[in-house]
């Protein structure tokens, strides 16, 4: 017998109205979140559904339990009580590789045991007590040190970016660590690039091994480089790679097309089009992809900037601090399409009293959105909210003779119309899966794990369709 998944496809037309995404009332259900005027700088999933979050300013509570800037949550929302590492002075990121999570920020102790602002727990949450940073980031008495982003490359070697100094006066932004947290003296400049780089708000190891470096640059001469770097391996500045004349600005994050195309978020100017932007996209060499459409952003930092980006369902979740992107008015949080126009059909309402530092989308679709706010969508609620996330598209649909179904460990996919390519996405916007056919029929093996996925199929005649199934 065929059980269906989708029982009929879309085919795209005129746009919808907006749809307010509800807050999903289960999570943290009576719970106050953190302490007044604390902020959630980052937002990690444990195996199994726990949640961490890291911040700062304030960030002592979460429903009223004493923490220190660090707290483990339930799936539901609600504190792990059992999860006992404390991390005072400010937590900026947490990140994962190889079954270990990596937290870096401000803090110079970890449950009164003195650290260099970074340590190293297992996949379950417990402290791995055989990684130890030797590595003093700061020595200058009420200088404050922050580790913003965390990588690690094929070689276990961990790459740390942030705005720090070593006991000697050299201003760091980029050091790699050994895998037991000794510093990696082959790296190039030593992760001094003073005059270049002055704050390393975000890292991705690329596939060859190269490295790319979100932030801020305070570099006025004529050089590749303004709020994005790339690195060689060994740490020495890659001149292929030239942004100049796209990207001038702060970059605070960023995300990889399967094709190599860099999706940039901050506050930058745009020189070739006299604009001030939020967003971009860039080709593998730096210069401008001429497909994404770049939109004219209010000309202010505090009023208007794009702190987070990632992928979900093939377009871009952005978030932040602004009120309108382009002339489209929208809050907080907004989702990009493709090519650069936004979904109008996204909306979370008012969006929050301060700002957003961090989107994570679900398995289920749900999105948690965290930050600096005590109030979201008018609602009373601090820090960390979860969203459900029922908005798969940006189009009015109307309906086709086309469905998906599984039978014989296979997705098969059947329309009226003659199929040309077929891509699917997890909930991270991420492409694991890409087909081309020439016909009405398609099979394709069912090798995927669990969850909720994203089917986009183009057909001969240039019409698409849209499908959410679950396997």
């Amino acid at each position: 017998m065929k059980k269906f998944f989708t029982l009929s496809a879309f085919v795209c037309s005129l746009a919808l109205s907006a749809q307010t995404l509800a807050l999903d009332a289960d999570f943290n259900q009576g719970g106050t979140g953190v302490t007044n005027g604390a902020v959630i700088n980052d937002v990690f999933l444990l195996n199994g559904g726990k949640i961490l979050i890291g911040g700062g300013s304030y960030f002592n509570s979460y429903n009223g339990i004493p923490v220190a800037d660090f707290a483990c949550l339930n799936q539901d929302g609600s504190l792990d009580e059992s999860f006992n590492i404390s991390l005072p002075g400010g937590v900026a990121c947490i990140a994962g590789a190889d079954d270990k999570i990596y937290v870096g920020g401000a803090f110079s102790n970890c449950n009164g045991n003195p650290v260099n602002q970074i340590i190293r727990l297992n996949s379950d949450g417990s402290l791995d007590s055989e990684f130890t940073s030797s590595v003093v980031f700061d020595s200058t008495p009420g200088l404050v040190k922050v580790i913003y982003s965390i990588a690690v490359d094929a070689n276990g070697k961990i790459l740390v970016g942030g705005d720090f100094k070593t006991p000697e006066g050299n201003r760091y932004t980029i050091i790699r660590l050994n895998a037991d947290g000794s510093l990696d003296t082959t790296f190039a400049y030593n992760g001094d690039y003073n005059g270049v780089l002055t704050k390393a708000d975000e890292i991705i190891v690329l596939a060859d091994n190269k490295i790319l470096v979100a932030g801020n640059m305070n570099d006025d001469s004529d050089t590749l480089y303004k709020g994005l770097i790339r690195l060689n391996e060994n740490g020495t500045i890659d001149t292929t790679f030239n942004s100049k004349y796209y990207v001038r600005g702060v970059v605070h994050d960023v995300v990889l097309e399967y094709d190599g195309k860099i999706v940039a978020a901050g506050f930058f100017d745009v020189p070739t089009g006299n604009t001030v932007a939020t967003l971009i996209r860039l080709n593998d060499d730096g210069s401008i992809d001429e497909s994404f459409s770049v939109t004219t952003a209010q000309n202010s930092y505090s009023a208007n900037r794009i702190l987070d980006i990632e992928k979900y369902n093939g377009k871009y979740l952005v978030s932040g601090k602004f009120d309108a992107y382009g002339d489209h008015e929208v809050h907080d949080m907004a989702l990009i399409n493709y090519d650069g126009s936004i979904d109008t059909s996204f909306s979370i309402g008012a969006g929050v009293d301060f700002h957003l530092t961090k989107a994570v989308a679900l398995n289920d679709g749900k999105i948690l959105a965290a930050g600096s706010f005590m109030q979201f969508n008018g609602e009373s609620k601090r820090g960390i909210v979860r969203l459900i996330g029922t908005v798969v598209g940006g189009n009015k649909f109307t309906e086709a003779s086309s469905f998906v179904y599984k039978a014989n460990d296979c997705f098969n996919i059947v329309s009226d119309n003659e199929i040309a390519n077929v891509s699917i996405y997890d909930v991270s916007g991420k492409l694991i899966y890409t087909a081309q056919a020439e016909s009405n029929n398609l099979a394709l093996e069912n090798t995927f794990s669990n969850g909720v996925f994203f089917v986009n199929v183009s057909y001969q005649n240039g019409s698409t369709s849209q499908h959410k199934i679950l396997n």
